[in-house]
């Protein structure tokens, strides 16, 4: 509206001092009216160039708020989306942070239960062969037991009538070879002590052949032991015969 105002004043301004002018020149009495005229049109040119020009500035700031704002706008934009990518980098850092995380739990896990499942089976491997040893030692001290046991005469007369035609020396080795081996024999009950059985086994034998020195959890059936008795018996050979003296026996058992 100003800018319609000011271009009709400058235009009547000019007008008016063309006839104000031409007046004075013709001196027709009009030229005082044109000149009043003229300047009122100057003054409103005056006034309304004024605010033309503050229009103008104002028109010519808001381009370049706008081109501010569009450029904080474009500051803005890149700045977000650097924002908006720092953080979802971020969140795939962490996520795959606590990925390796998870699988390095679960690698040990199952490497914990690997060597806990191998640890028992060496245990139960282990506690099988221990027992497997226990078991074969067992065995084979009962078969050491067993074949001690074992006697190595069941008959008096053919293991006493050589040692008989022995020379010293020969029943010397005889005895060192023999003693503490068991032998198992069968006689007639000739004398029974709290400890021990005397059986007579030779014919020719005037008191006894053997004297039996029986085991203590044997002791308590030596009662029922009756003199003429025959019984076998199972002894460990421990004094060999003497000119006087009989076979001496230790460790015996009564076998019937």
């Amino acid at each position: 509206m100003m800018s319609v105002i000011f271009v009709l004043a400058m235009f009547g301004w000019l007008g008016f001092s063309i006839m104000w002018l031409v007046s004075l020149f013709k001196r027709n009495g009009t030229a005082k009216r044109n000149f009043s005229i003229g300047v009122v049109c100057f003054l409103v040119f005056i006034i309304t160039g004024n605010f033309v020009d503050s229009d103008e500035e104002v028109a010519s700031d808001k381009p370049t708020v706008v081109e501010t704002v569009a450029s904080d706008d474009k500051t803005k934009a890149p700045t977000e989306e650097v924002s908006k990518d720092h953080g979802k980098e971020q969140a795939e850092k962490v996520e795959a942070e606590n990925k390796v995380k998870v699988e390095q739990e679960a690698l040990a896990k199952k490497e914990n239960e690997e060597k806990a499942e191998k640890e028992r089976i060496a245990r139960e491997k282990a506690a099988k062969e221990k027992a497997a040893k226990e078991k074969a030692e067992s065995e084979e001290l009962a078969r050491a037991e067993a074949e001690a046991k074992k006697p190595i005469s069941t008959d008096f007369v053919s293991f006493d009538q050589p040692y008989e035609d022995m020379t010293d020396i020969q029943k010397k080795a005889f005895w060192k070879d023999v003693k503490g081996k068991r032998v198992q024999w069968t006689g007639t009950v000739t004398e029974v002590t709290k400890d021990s059985i005397q059986l007579k086994i030779k014919n020719t034998t005037f008191i006894s052949d053997v004297v039996a020195f029986i085991a203590k959890e044997e002791r308590d059936n030596l009662i029922n032991i009756n003199l003429d008795e025959t019984i076998t018996i199972n002894g460990e050979l421990s004094s060999k015969k003497g000119i006087v003296l009989p076979w001496s026996l230790s460790d015996t058992i009564i076998i019937e």
